[in-house]
């Protein structure tokens, strides 16, 4: 049920949480459905209703926008950014990431690095 005062919906914001703090694990519409007590077909059909587009693509695409993080902000290589996320193997995630971005994890740092560059040469002129 929607809230009516902030109008969301308390499950599917505890659901979304719970991906977000479990970004290192596999999550499945089982595990989802488990943990808070409601069927698989409910939690695909909240997603679709409420996000257009399924609770695991999403999951998926959270792992993706917390790699980016890591891969701008930490010094971590691509195998401990893929063990972090929960990937069985580094080739796996970099086919993943690729899907989701359109280039592998190394060619995202090196864009975001070679931007960040430009930025600093440009504010220091």
């Amino acid at each position: 049920r929607v809230d009516r005062k902030s109008g969301s919906l308390p499950l599917l914001d505890a659901m979304l949480e719970y991906m977000e703090n479990n970004l290192s694990k596999k999550v499945t519409l089982s595990i989802l459905a488990q943990e808070f007590h409601v069927s698989q077909s409910y939690v695909k059909r909240l997603f679709s209703q409420y996000k257009q587009t399924g609770a695991i693509h999403l999951f998926n695409s959270m792992k993706i926008d917390k790699a980016k993080q890591l891969l701008r902000e930490s010094d971590r290589n691509v195998s401990q950014i893929a063990e972090f996320l929960g990937y069985d193997n580094s080739f796996y995630f970099c086919s993943r990431f690729k899907k989701f971005t359109g280039m592998s994890p190394l060619e995202y740092r090196r864009s975001v690095n070679a931007i960040g560059h430009r930025a600093r040469m440009i504010s220091e002129e």
